[in-house]
């Protein structure tokens, strides 16, 4: 692993933090690896973050406030459903193999406490519930849920507008499109994650969303 030096030691720890949760994970990653690599105390990285968990959700958010900026942007140039899709499709694949590490344990390991839980969305708010009937959630379980929901929750966002104007416009069948606009998201979310899928065929972001778009609106496979 690279050390971070002549950075201030919030954005050292940031740093560093990001290097030891790509290689070993949330749950395998030390507070102990952080501070050596990041070159700061202990009671530094608690005065900034206070916790392992709040340290991983201040990475985490940074970067997603840096992405969601960029969607907006992108989406924002486009003038067609197509368009729209194929720019969204382009800077998620794009970001998701940037941060790949860290959303997957987002996905995996943060979000589903262990896969304790079920999230349940009626479009408005979400429920969080056990997912077995002898598991009791705790009420930091649960938050812990909710924000990391919420993270993935405002991108997804995007893709469920553009979805929900092509059904306005008549462009795209009208068929649950909340349903079907989560099973695409996190389809592609799951594909990005999958090795084969990435690197298999070398191919760009761009090729990449292409491939998603064409599979979405004529049924080929990627």
């Amino acid at each position: 692993m690279k050390k971070v030096y002549e950075l201030p030691k919030d954005k050292r720890i940031l740093e560093a933090a990001e290097q030891v949760f790509s290689m070993y994970g949330y749950e395998k990653a030390t507070v102990d690896e952080i501070i050596a690599l990041a070159d700061v105390g202990k009671g530094t990285l608690y005065k900034y973050f206070g916790n392992k968990e709040k340290l991983f959700y201040t990475l985490c958010a940074g970067k997603s406030k840096i992405y969601i900026d960029v969607l907006k942007n992108a989406l924002a140039e486009c003038a067609t459903m197509e368009a729209k899709l194929l720019a969204y499709f382009r800077e998620m694949v794009n970001f998701y193999l940037q941060n790949r590490s860290l959303w997957s344990i987002i996905f995996f390991e943060m979000m589903n406490v262990n896969n304790n839980v079920m999230i349940k969305y009626d479009g408005v708010d979400i429920a969080i519930l056990p997912r077995y009937a002898k598991v009791e959630l705790t009420e930091q379980q649960q938050e812990q849920v909710r924000r990391y929901h919420d993270l993935v929750h405002r991108e997804f966002l995007f893709l469920k507008e553009i979805i929900d104007d092509g059904q306005e416009q008549g462009l795209i069948k009208r068929s649950g499109n909340h349903f079907f606009a989560v099973h695409l998201f996190f389809g592609v979310a799951m594909s990005i994650f999958n090795l084969e899928f990435t690197q298999g065929e070398g191919q760009s972001p761009i090729e990449v969303a292409e491939n998603i778009l064409d599979h979405f609106l004529n049924g080929r496979r990627i």
